[in-house]
């Protein structure tokens, strides 16, 4: 008991600080501990706490940069109390801003909110740094997050396993709990423990020496020697490829891409050791080290969406390149001054990429309806938003097919249609759009020779299921193909399922299946598999099969 006094004791001030705060992360607790372990609620209601929940993670970054903006805002306020009722009104207010019209935004179950949601709950941390600078000290913002979220870290850490093991106690010794209690434990641990404290902790004075030494032995001396260790094995790496003259395509990009946002990192909480040579070198001139390295994904990258387009993946790679771009400019004016800009700037781009034309959904989207049509139109055959499909089959190069069959793949697993004629994401309606028959191997020479052929078949848009003779659900845990090319999926318990009867009328041709709704396969007395995606690769010939995946649910 002395340990949780001894954290609320540390945490109390700012538990009055952000109330908004508090209550957010004890309801997003709650809600995700009840889904976690209660199988018995309706639909409406496990629909309802699955929102709350969903509304208090957003409501938990809302309302702390809400508390900084508004202490901001107060910053040179004179009348304490005053500034105090200001932030606790604001934070009220906030809440029902929070839940209420989150709880109607969550209906619509759409891709664009949900890029919209993790965007913004990004761009709000990024702004809630960029107001603590403002009011405290830039130079001690990042080292006193790491350092909050070190020790909060070993809170959640300790109290978890302590909580757990009791529940381990209760399990063995007095009677049977699932084991979803533990996983609900350490959910509310995080919420209520591990939030909250780095919230206390990181809004303390870290520039005493008691943290400020740990941390600089961990991240000037330990973390930034292994940063400069990395950089020497990247230039390495690429001198190696000017010698075996093979452009470095696949790993280049993470591996700058780490490179650039440990860049970053350092560059936001080294500035008290500047007295230091290598690290005052860093910040005069290390940005210099960077531009042959972002240089060198530019062109891999290119390469990549040259080949096969625009994916969001590949679109947000895009992105963060131009991020980075930036973040060396800012870093290359008078030691760094103005690196402490890239806050805003990586605010912007998030919601830039969330709500606007710009946004992750539309530019990929765009991109591989384009390249379809420019084939069409450089043989003349686009006109009126309809492809001329009379012997396109011998029109078009092997290559020009392969772009086609690429981009129609991203397109047809897509929520919004392209406005030709006769659209279809079913690839049965393949030929009749393009005028040759599909195949997901045109990419892929050295496999079509293996005959192998690709299946794809999944739900979307909305449908309704009745689950009503249903007592429990829970998901597919995984799937396996045997020697014998029978495949199985697993419950949670790992009691495996034959399912290779249900399968075997699906895989007499390849492509691209859309299901207006799952596939229900009562695949044992009682237990039912309801699939929604299948995604697996077979060969013509039958002699193996690879799966990747079945996903669904197991109803009992």
């Amino acid at each position: 008991m002395n340990l949780f006094k001894r954290i609320y004791t540390n945490i109390e001030p700012e538990v009055k600080r952000f109330p908004g705060v508090v209550i957010s992360t004890v309801v997003a607790a709650l809600s995700l501990f009840v889904l976690r372990v209660s199988y018995s609620i309706s639909l409406d209601s496990n629909h309802f706490i699955s929102v709350m929940s969903k509304s208090s993670m957003w409501s938990v970054a809302f309302l702390i940069f809400v508390s900084f903006l508004t202490e901001f805002i107060l910053k040179n306020k004179s009348d304490e109390k005053k500034s105090r009722r200001i932030s606790l009104i604001v934070q009220t207010v906030s809440l029902f801003i929070c839940y209420v019209p989150m709880y109607f935004l969550f209906s619509l179950k759409n891709i664009y909110f949900w890029n919209f949601y993790l965007c913004s709950i990004a761009a709000m941390i990024a702004m809630t740094f960029f107001f603590a600078g403002k009011i405290h000290n830039f130079e001690d913002v990042i080292p006193g997050f790491v350092s909050a979220f070190v020790i909060s870290l070993i809170i959640l850490l300790c109290v978890s396993a302590g909580l757990c093991l009791i529940l381990w106690a209760v399990d063995s010794l007095l009677f049977s709990l699932d084991s979803n209690y533990f996983l609900a434990v350490f959910t509310g641990c995080f919420f209520v423990v591990f939030i909250n404290c780095t919230l206390a902790y990181s809004t303390r004075n870290f520039s005493s020496e008691k943290i400020a030494k740990p941390f600089k032995a961990i991240v000037k001396t330990l973390l930034f020697s292994l940063y400069i260790i990395l950089v020497f094995v990247i230039y390495a790496y690429l001198i190696k490829s000017i010698f075996t003259k093979k452009i470095p395509v696949g790993k280049i990009n993470w591996l700058v891409s780490f490179v650039s946002a440990f860049y970053l990192f350092f560059q936001l909480s080294l500035k008290k050791y500047t007295d230091d040579r290598v690290v005052s070198f860093f910040y005069k001139s290390g940005f210099l080290i960077l531009i042959p390295l972002i240089t060198i994904q530019c062109i891999a990258v290119g390469i990549r969406v040259n080949a096969y387009g625009l994916t969001v993946l590949r679109y947000e790679s895009i992105l963060y390149i131009i991020f980075s771009v930036i973040v060396l400019i800012l870093s290359s004016f008078k030691n760094g001054e103005y690196i402490k800009y890239v806050y805003p700037v990586f605010a912007f781009m998030l919601m830039m990429a969330c709500v606007t034309p710009l946004n992750l959904e539309d530019v990929p989207r765009r991109d591989h309806i384009k390249r379809i049509e420019r084939i069409y139109k450089s043989h003349g055959m686009f006109k009126d938003n309809s492809f001329i499909t009379e012997n396109a089959g011998n029109v078009l190069s092997e290559d020009e097919k392969a772009v086609v069959c690429g981009s129609y793949d991203y397109l047809s697993r897509d929520s919004v249609s392209p406005l030709w004629q006769n659209w279809s994401s079913d690839s049965k309606q393949f030929e009749q759009l393009f005028g040759f028959k599909y195949s997901g191997l045109y990419d892929y020479p050295e496999i079509a020779k293996d005959f192998v052929m690709h299946k794809y078949m999944v739900v979307t848009g909305r449908y309704v299921l009745d689950v009503s003779r249903y007592s429990t659900m829970e998901p597919i845990a995984y799937t396996d193909v045997d020697e014998n090319h029978n495949i199985f999926i697993f419950d949670k318990d790992l009691t495996k399922y034959d399912v290779t009867k249900f399968m075997q009328g699906y895989l007499k041709d390849e492509g691209t299946e859309v299901l207006d709704e799952p596939l229900v396969w009562e695949i044992s007395d009682g237990i039912y598999a309801i699939v929604t995606k299948v995604d697996i690769n077979l060969p013509r010939s039958g002699t193996s099969t690879t799966l990747d995946a079945i996903t669904g649910f197991l109803a009992r």
